[in-house]
Formats: structure tokens, sequence, C-alpha cells
């Protein structure tokens, strides 16, 4: 977490527990703007290079960002403790909370495992840009994937950039709502 007046996330790790062989994923955060710092104009979807749309029920076979040999990997956790931390870390969700425009880029690694049982990681960029209540859009690009979410507080839209393929879908609400809906109709978690 940044320290001084402007307490953004400069990383997050996140491991799962639950999943078999624990993956990590980790980002590191870079280029980090807020109000009036950041765009408004990014959240229409152009379809570019005459994508094929495909119908959301597809998402999870077509719009897939592994190869289907590999499998999350295992990743070692870190038990180091920051004195203060629930401090700062409570400082830092304050400030992102009052924050009504957010923009930056990032740097992540996703370790996976092959069913060869060989241990990879793969490194991707790209940015977000966030306006509350109900507007996003991020891409991101390396690894095996070069996606783009946008979400206008009505239609959500999700490109496969390698794949050729999109599709959108009307989730109208706040982001919160969008966040909810693509976690539990179509198996999308978003952070």
């Amino acid at each position: 977490i940044a320290q001084g007046n402007q307490p953004y996330p400069c990383k997050y790790v996140i491991a799962s527990k639950t999943m078999e062989r624990q993956p990590q994923y980790s980002i590191t955060v870079r280029d980090w703007k807020t109000g009036w710092q950041v765009g408004s104009d990014d959240f229409a979807f152009t379809n570019a290079t005459n994508a094929e749309q495909i119908a959301p029920e597809e998402i999870k076979d077509k719009l897939s960002e592994l190869p289907a040999n590999f499998q999350a990997g295992a990743a070692a956790a870190g038990d180091g403790v920051v004195t203060g931390a629930k401090d700062i870390l409570k400082k830092m969700s304050d400030y992102m909370a009052a924050q009504g425009a957010i923009s930056f880029g990032f740097d992540a690694v996703l370790e996976v495992v092959t069913t060869e049982e060989q241990k990879l990681s793969l490194a991707s960029s790209g940015s977000v840009t966030l306006n509350r209540p109900d507007k996003i859009h991020v891409a991101r690009s390396g690894g095996f994937a070069d996606v783009e979410m946008i979400f206008d507080g009505d239609t959500m839209t999700l490109a496969g950039k390698n794949a050729n393929l999109f599709t959108q879908f009307k989730i109208p609400g706040s982001l919160d709502n969008l966040f909810d809906e693509m976690r539990t109709k179509y198996d999308r978690p978003l952070p």
C-alpha cells in the first residue's frame, strides 16, 4: 500500500485455498490516477476487428484464458506480518471508497501447471478504468489471453481479441450488481 495522502494498493497476491494446488495470482499496480485525471469516454465497445459475436452462454467454452492442457498451479505462501497492517489496510480502503473515478495499469503473473507437471508463470499487463457507480473498462494482454471487458452501466461486453470473439448482454445497474451477476450467473468472478 502506498504511503502518504493517496494510500492506493501497490500489489495484490491472491492465493486460492479451495482449488487444487492452490494457484497464485499476483498483480502489481502502476500509473494510479483518480478524479479528473481519469478519462470518461472509455466505456464503449468498438468491434474494430469484425470479431464474431457469441452468446453469453458460450463464454466459458470459447473465451477461456488458458489452453486445455493447463491447470492452476501451486504457489508458495508468504507468512510475513506487517506491524499496523490493519490500520494501513483501513486507510487504503477508506481512500479507495472515497474515489469516484480510478484508473491504473497493472502487471500480473499467474502460476499454472501443465498436465505434464511443468510449472509455468504467465505474465500479462493491462489497464483498468472505473467510474462509480456503474462503469468499468478492463483490458489485459499477455500469456494466452488478449481480453477486454467493458461495462457502461447497462451492457456488459467481453471480447477475446486473440479468439476474434465477443459477447454482449444486459446487466443494468451498479458495479456491485455487475460483479454479483458475473460471479453467480456466468461463473466469471471479478476482483
